[in-house]
């Protein structure tokens, strides 16, 4: 499945990862860096450039002012994690735009696990804003 949403980076962003809009530059997203942040969706899976030519590690989805494409509410694709996760966990943003489990009453989340993962790898989500009530 491709992104449902074409944005404008407002920084460098990594592929996989949350992100979130950009108070007073409409359309544009930046990598989520706090757990508050508010959810838009999740980085696209493909680099920026040729893998001989994007040398930054890891690679990026978008550098400053390009265009990146960014999976929204009801879809499916992979986000980096940044803790093991379970199958049906609901995912927030840790410091580095990576999914966290969340059971903390009141958090928002920005996506649920598909499958079972591990902090550093890629896992299958699907995006999907809410909040967690107990």
């Amino acid at each position: 499945m491709e992104p449902s949403s074409c944005n404008v980076a407002d920084g460098n962003i990594r592929t996989c990862r949350f992100v979130k809009l950009v108070a007073a530059k409409p359309g544009k997203v930046a990598e989520c860096a706090a757990a508050t942040d508010k959810i838009f969706g999740i980085s696209q899976m493909g680099i920026r450039l040729s893998p001989l030519l994007e040398t930054t590690s890891p690679p990026r989805a978008a550098a400053v002012d390009e265009m990146l494409g960014v999976y929204v509410d009801g879809q499916e694709c992979l986000l980096e994690l940044g803790g093991t996760v379970a199958a049906g966990d609901k995912l927030t943003s840790n410091g580095s735009g990576q999914g966290i489990t969340t059971i903390t009453d009141h958090d928002e989340y920005g996506a649920v696990a598909i499958e079972d993962g591990i902090s550093g790898r890629q896992c299958r989500v699907r995006v999907q804003k809410g909040q967690i009530s107990q």
